[in-house]
């Protein structure tokens, strides 16, 4: 009777009881409970291999925009770099964690935690057990893989170096300018490249996630992939050559922007992509060669950052973990040709050879004019004491014993060092005393 006399009763209570009962019939399949206690269930592992490169891809894309926005302030003058700043490294240290974080809820077990690994999926199951990091140019990413924390750590070493790579490539040469169309060119460079290596990345992504899924065979990219890369990667060279190639914004015609006045590395950096496309190695001499550099290497860096993600179902290209030659470096190092300056110091060592001037003392000769001494030889007028012939003028003679002071020419001796002593001849004159 209360059923009938409240039909409402029914309608309430019983969903609540089908809905608990299905809960309950779910937790016992699953494993989760059985008998009133909690045992461990292993994770799934297509959701685990499809969490890890949906995570990958996001915080890819995520570093690359966050610090894309970073430099473009710098480049408007509306900050004043260099990037990332406190604020960008923030935001790209909580999309790591991100990442990490939804790996370990994917990977890690009922308990959510990679580092306990007896509810975590095998390594086998989601393609993982290679055994150590696949790394990226001969870099430092070789860490060993035992769970899925270190698959986390892996990936993020990896991305964290090709974007890194990707966007020096953009900013880290542009030569300050006070131009606003200079100044435009550099910005839309650094723009062009991030919007094409997200359009890319994401076709790439989807198409892999269809894969992981059982819906698609494979391979990526497929011919829809392939045709949207395309027209973006047309897109961006586009964009570029609008902002960068002059009045006519055509890019190869006398008016582009010089890659002196918008600052480029002097050569691409000569990565491989995978696959049929040429080596992206060549010298930066023209607007062209600079928007192709940063087509091709940006290209280049998410192939590398997609497959990394997903080892179940392709093989992490070779040519993304060629060590590049290091020639560059050594070229900057030529600046150390500078130290020939050093050269220059022989000519302050010739300001000594200056001192020759000492040699002037040779002017000391003029102590020559002691000769005038001679002039004591004028003692002679006492000559005409010879007509008195008293011969006490003779004793007045005795004052030409005065003459003796004569003998203090003997000082000129010390004329000697000067090689003057010479004058000292001049005593001959004392002998005509002798009358």
């Amino acid at each position: 009777m209360v059923a009938d006399t409240a039909p409402g009763w029914r309608g309430l209570c019983a969903p609540r009881l089908r809905r608990g009962g299905y809960f309950a019939v779910i937790a016992a399949v699953a494993g989760l409970v059985t008998f009133g206690r909690v045992v461990p269930a292993l994770a799934e592992s297509e959701t685990c291999k499809r969490e890890i490169a949906r995570s990958e891809a996001r915080f890819s894309r995520a570093k690359m925009k966050i610090l894309q926005k970073c430099w473009d302030n710098v480049v408007a003058d509306k900050k004043p770099g260099p990037c990332p700043d406190p604020k960008a490294a923030v935001r790209i240290s909580v999309a790591a964690a991100k990442m990490q974080n939804s790996i370990a809820r994917r990977c890690g077990g009922l308990d959510q935690t990679c580092s306990v690994t007896s509810d975590n999926d095998p390594l086998s199951s989601i393609g993982w057990d290679i055994g150590t990091c696949p790394n990226f140019e001969g870099g430092a990413c070789g860490n060993t893989i035992a769970h899925c924390q270190h698959v986390s750590s892996c990936l993020l070493c990896i991305d964290n170096a090709a974007i890194d790579q990707a966007v020096d490539l953009a900013y880290g040469s542009l030569t300050a300018s006070p131009s606003n169309s200079v100044r435009k060119c550099q910005r839309e460079i650094g723009k062009a490249m991030s919007t094409f290596f997200q359009t890319k990345s994401k076709l790439i992504s989807k198409c892999e996630d269809l894969v992981l899924k059982g819906s698609y065979a494979g391979p990526c990219p497929d011919a829809r992939a392939a045709y949207g890369i395309g027209l973006a990667e047309f897109k961006a060279i586009t964009k570029m050559c609008v902002n960068c190639g002059g009045p006519d914004h055509l890019c190869g015609t006398p008016d582009d922007l010089t890659v002196g006045e918008i600052g480029f590395a002097a050569s691409c950096p000569p990565v491989d992509p995978p696959g049929p496309p040429a080596s992206c190695a060549a010298s930066i001499d023209t607007l062209p060669d600079l928007i192709s550099c940063v087509a091709c290497v940006t290209g280049f860096k998410v192939d590398c950052l997609t497959a990394a993600g997903v080892p179940a179902i392709t093989t992490y290209p070779p040519e993304c973990n060629a060590a590049l030659p290091t020639p560059t470096p050594t070229l900057t190092a030529t600046p150390t040709e500078t130290a020939t300056p050093e050269e220059t110091a022989t000519p302050t060592a010739t300001p000594t050879e200056t001192a020759t001037p000492e040699e002037t003392a040779t002017p000391t000769a003029t102590a020559t004019p002691t000769e005038t001494a001679t002039p004591t030889a004028t003692a002679t007028p006492t000559e005409t004491a010879t007509p008195t012939a008293t011969a006490t003028p003779t004793e007045t003679a005795t004052p030409t014993e005065t003459a003796t002071p004569t003998e203090t020419a003997t000082p000129t001796a010390t004329a000697t060092p000067t090689e003057t002593a010479t004058p000292t001849e001049t005593p001959t004159p004392t002998a005509t005393a002798t009358p």
